[in-house]
């Protein structure tokens, strides 16, 4: 671990780098301050949407903000760095699909959907 400014930064690898969601999976990049602050908020709330983890990681950011505002240079390199992929199953066209998304300050919504055949394909 290591002091930065006023902030303890952890460089450990013992972290759970996967969580179950209650949706699906998610797992993310960056600094762990900040992805700690998510993965406390997703493990302490029931999500029903998927809407309601990116709103959990906006809220995160802006606390992230406000927390850092001595430095908010350093802080929005930082967010810039880290973000977040998370997997669920939802039905589209009356199918079982996987949706991969992605969550970093460039990208804010689902990137892809795989239709369970495919993903499992028989022979």
């Amino acid at each position: 671990m290591t002091i930065n400014g006023d902030t303890l930064v952890f460089d450990h690898d013992e972290a759970e780098k996967i969580i179950n969601a209650g949706l699906g999976y998610i797992s993310g990049s960056g600094i762990v301050e900040l992805l700690n602050s998510v993965k406390v908020a997703l493990v302490n709330t029931e999500i029903t949407h998927t809407d309601e983890i990116l709103d959990i990681i906006k809220s995160a950011r802006e606390c992230f903000r406000l927390m850092h505002y001595t430095n908010l240079e350093w802080a929005e390199k930082q967010i810039k760095k880290t973000g977040w992929n998370f997997t669920y199953i939802t039905e589209e066209n009356g199918q079982p699909t996987v949706r991969v998304a992605i969550a970093s300050v460039a990208r804010m919504k689902r990137s892809a959907s795989i239709p369970l055949s495919s993903a499992h394909p028989t022979h």
